[in-house]
């Protein structure tokens, strides 16, 4: 199943609301995601890591 991974210019609220409203959508904030490494990461590295993860950038 695709999930969504926000980016970074979105607050991660909104991953937490939607998980709170809608469970079974997969959705995770760049802010939290794996820790947090990718917050700053380039582009390219961001959607390679998203990618290999299932995760659609949004």
């Amino acid at each position: 199943m695709l999930g969504f991974l926000l980016d970074a210019h979105i607050s991660p609220r909104v991953a937490t609301g939607v998980s709170v409203r809608r469970p079974s959508c997969l959705i995770q904030s760049l802010h939290t995601w794996r820790d947090g490494g990718y917050r700053t990461a380039s582009d390219a590295d961001v959607l390679s890591a998203a990618y290999d993860h299932g995760l659609t950038l949004e």
